[in-house]
């Protein structure tokens, strides 16, 4: 019995010294993000700190190309979002349908809108061999930085099997737009 309890206190000394272990290095770890994160933080008080010492510099009639480069070096650093123009300054709207199946006995269609729009109209026309076989309209919704159709269900029993193309033309005040797209039933 007596090796029982020495082996039950190594196992204790063990689980102590692995407690001890993953503390150290869940320290360590947590010291490091900190340093990182006010690191950045201290880099851009500096820089902002230089800034307003060149322009006093320039007040008390320093050259002007002085200034011209600290702002060329702020102009590298700004974030560029995106590349190419603004969608909402587009004179279309424009967009493309996410998702075009059938979910049960139902075609659901569904369309997203690259420009931000907070009201609208929707207007779907099903196509088959060139002439139109179901049409529907549905409200813009708005989110974040986009819009989107409240979304359209179908029921596949007006519209038959096979492949129709989708055509929606959305307008919101003096802007208007066609978005196209397929699918198969």
């Amino acid at each position: 019995m007596a090796q029982k309890r020495k082996r039950n206190k190594k196992k204790k000394w063990v689980s102590w010294l692995v407690m001890l272990i993953l503390l150290v290095v869940a320290a360590a770890v947590a010291y490091l993000v900190w340093d990182s994160y006010f690191k950045g933080k201290e880099k851009k008080v500096n820089d902002e700190q230089q800034t307003s010492e060149q322009v006093e510099e320039k007040e008390k009639g320093e050259p002007d190309e002085e200034v011209v480069v600290v702002q060329e070096e702020d102009d590298e650093k700004k974030v560029v979002q995106y590349e190419g123009e603004d969608p909402n300054k587009a004179e279309n709207l424009s967009g493309a349908v996410t998702y075009a199946g059938v979910n049960g006995d139902k075609l659901m269609i569904r369309v997203n809108i690259d420009q931000f729009l907070d009201s609208g109209e929707c207007a779907l026309s099903l196509i088959r061999n060139g002439s139109t076989i179901y049409s529907d309209t549905a409200s813009v919704v708005g989110s974040a930085a986009t819009a989107t159709c409240e979304g359209f269900d179908v029921p596949v029993g007006q519209i038959g099997g096979g492949s129709v193309e989708i055509k929606i033309v959305v307008s919101a005040g003096e802007k208007t737009g066609t978005i196209s797209g397929g699918a198969d039933i």
